[in-house]
């Protein structure tokens, strides 16, 4: 017997090392909207990835979720799948129109602050309140009785974040840092109206009197006089600039694009594109639906409709495309009927390029005094700002993210 005993020891060891006992640490199964999942120390991550590909969603991962888990589970609906996986995160659903199984997009963040009250993971600052008048660093107001109030008109934010306002009443374009002191001032020619500002800092203004737009550079030297037809002139809402281009915008939600060379000099206008330019093959049309909510459509080549976003709100006044920043997320301008039915509240609605709602600015100081051509603006690191002349003063506020989740 002993002699068998040794025969067969060295039998059992060299099964034991077989490559054949290697347990995969993930085993993933997603059968008509349900999930198997055996996991044995594995990465989280890994995981979520091979659930998207099974599943057919996209995934959005905003939180840092590098750990490792050991979990089982037999047969669940996805949405059950998920919350096991993520006990301690919260994932936000968008899905497909008319199907209850399929999702388009899961986006993992840490909390749901973008479906509570007040501004999510947003901060706001206070910059400065400038004061009414002629002074060299003042903005200028007509205030007189039977008389329609005039102020600034418009204002855009550099690259640098340098805050440039139409001061239309002194005929003069006025630029602060981003402490809200000013730096300098451009004389404008006639009245100014409506303005757009680069990245690297070079001036647009439209100059109402004559129908054209005044081209500057960051240093303030005028390169160029660009010649607006009266069609368009007519029609013009509001305009901005994506990259080096200068695109008019339409009441009619529609674009025009204008090529700047480098000299100042402009080039043809294409368009008119339908809806707002994401990206030279792609714009994004706003629109409210009911008072229960709006949507966003994406729109490629030929018009061809690539995706439509329900955006819903409740007491719904007005939404429009306020921007896009460097992660392509959407921001959305809403206006919502207050409770009491006197006047409108002013937010801010953020959504992943999926069309998730990730965060919200609710409440935002509307007390303005006269009209402007926009209320607020977003830059590409999803900064909001807003230049409102109040009844006392010109208030410069910013929102700036304060969440690491936002990063990928």
């Amino acid at each position: 017997m002993l002699a068998i005993f040794f025969l067969i020891l060295p039998l059992k060891l060299s099964i034991q090392a077989s490559p054949l006992q290697k347990i995969d640490p993930i085993f993933l199964e997603v059968k008509k909207g349900k999930v198997t999942l055996r996991a044995r120390d594995a990465d989280l991550g890994e995981i979520l990835k091979q659930l998207s590909r099974r599943a057919g969603f996209e995934l959005f991962i905003y939180e840092d979720i590098g750990r490792k888990v050991t979990i089982d589970i037999n047969d669940l609906p996805l949405e059950e799948a998920l919350k096991k996986l993520l006990p301690n995160y919260g994932f936000l659903f968008r899905r497909t129109s008319g199907g209850d199984l399929s999702l388009r997009a899961v986006a993992v963040v840490q909390s749901r602050k973008g479906s509570g009250e007040g501004s999510g993971g947003f901060v706001r600052d206070s910059i400065d309140r400038i004061a009414y008048g002629n002074g060299s660093s003042e903005i200028g107001r007509i205030n007189l009785p039977e008389v329609e109030r005039q102020g600034p008109q418009s204002f855009a934010v550099s690259g640098k974040g340098d805050i440039y306002i139409s001061d239309t009443v002194n005929s003069r374009v006025q630029i602060y840092g981003p402490d809200g002191k000013l730096k300098r001032s451009i004389a404008i020619p006639g009245r100014p109206g409506d303005i757009a500002v680069t990245e690297a800092g070079d001036l647009f203004v439209l100059n109402e009197g004559k129908g054209d737009i005044l081209h500057f550079s960051p240093e303030g030297d005028k390169l160029s006089q660009i010649p607006i037809s009266r069609t368009i002139l007519s029609d013009l809402e509001s305009f901005r600039t994506m990259g080096g281009q200068l695109l008019l915008r339409t009441r009619d939600q529609e674009e025009y694009e204008i090529a700047v060379a480098e000299d100042g000099k402009a080039g043809a206008v294409r368009g008119p594109f339908r809806g707002s330019r994401l990206t030279p093959d792609a714009t994004c049309l706003v629109r409210k639906v009911s008072g229960a909510g709006g949507e966003v459509s994406i729109i490629g080549r030929g018009g061809k409709v690539l995706d439509t976003i329900p955006v819903p709100v409740d007491r719904l006044a007005s939404i429009v495309f306020l921007g896009r920043d460097e992660e392509k997320n959407l921001y959305l301008q809403v206006e919502q009927t207050r409770s009491d039915g006197t006047g409108v509240e002013l937010g801010v609605l953020k959504l992943n390029p999926a069309g998730i709602l990730l965060d919200k600015i609710r409440d935002i100081p509307n007390n303005y005094s006269n009209w402007t051509v926009r209320l607020l603006q977003v830059n590409d690191k999803g900064d909001i700002y807003q230049m409102l002349p109040g009844p006392e003063a010109v208030e410069l506020n910013r929102w700036s993210r304060n969440s690491v989740m936002e990063k990928k």
